[in-house]
């Protein structure tokens, strides 16, 4: 949806750069709560955020398979994600 999607994809993978510097999963919802109070989101925003972030992870996954092969340190970091961002809960001030 063009209406929604340029802005969820462009802050889910902002989130999903806060997740891959600081390796924590409570700074994407700091990062959030944030934003949230210059701009509220609306629920379908919210609800679609994982998604993003998820294919955001497998990109990211993909490249430093491509790149790194079997000298790469990053991949149990984005494996653990891929269990864990679908388990983030974001939630909305808006209706």
């Amino acid at each position: 949806d063009l209406v929604y999607g340029p802005t969820v994809v462009c802050l889910a993978y902002t989130l999903y750069s806060v997740l891959y510097v600081s390796g924590n999963m409570r700074r994407p919802r700091e990062y959030l709560k944030y934003y949230s109070r210059v701009r509220k989101l609306t629920k379908t925003e919210v609800l679609n955020l994982n998604n993003a972030m998820l294919f955001r992870n497998y990109s990211v996954g993909a490249a430093e398979v491509l790149f790194h092969r079997e000298n790469n340190k990053l991949m149990p970091k984005i494996l653990s994600w891929e269990k864990k961002i679908p388990k983030q809960v974001f939630q909305s001030k808006s209706s």
